[in-house]
């Protein structure tokens, strides 16, 4: 005996039709004449079922091949960008540095600047202003840092020590 169930789940309408005798479900002793066509619908309705799910799947996979292609290329123009923000970046500081006189040596200074140009070189938490003086750093001014500012006022007064003591 073989029977076929048409499920709702999967398009059908929930009979189920059999080659035996049965009054409600069976193709035998004149039973085809009721339900056979109604057979022949339920399994045209699943197949309309399984064709709709594999269109949208396709169109699914569609959408999945868009998105990963504008993502290659939403990709691509990030690392583009973030090149040109390093490169800019590299630049600024350059041209910061250029502006400023600012030099990480005194001897680079005197050897990148000409008589008579000033330069700042940070040493030992301070920033030191010269001025080339032919070929030699002329100190001009001696700046702090924050933390040297910090360090400086938490030390007591020797003038005002001496005269409480």
């Amino acid at each position: 005996m073989a029977s076929v169930t048409f499920p709702t789940a999967y398009g059908g309408d929930g009979n189920t039709c059999a080659d035996d005798a049965n009054p409600t479900t069976g193709l035998a002793n004149g039973g085809h004449r009721l339900r056979f066509v109604p057979c022949l619908a339920g399994a045209v309705e699943m197949a309309a079922w399984a064709k709709q799910m594999a269109d949208s799947t396709y169109a699914d996979r569609l959408q999945a091949a868009a998105d990963a292609a504008k993502a290659v290329s939403a990709n691509s123009s990030a690392q583009s960008a973030a090149t040109t923000a390093t490169t800019a970046a590299e630049s600024a500081t350059a041209s910061a540095q250029q502006a400023a006189a600012y030099y990480p040596s005194v001897t680079e200074a005197l050897a990148d600047t000409e008589s008579g140009h000033y330069f700042q070189v940070a040493e030992n938490g301070y920033v030191q202003l010269y001025v080339n003086d032919g070929g030699s750093a002329k100190p001009v001014l001696k700046m702090a840092s924050q933390e040297e500012l910090v360090k400086l006022n938490a030390r007591p007064d020797p003038l005002l020590t001496s005269l409480l003591f």
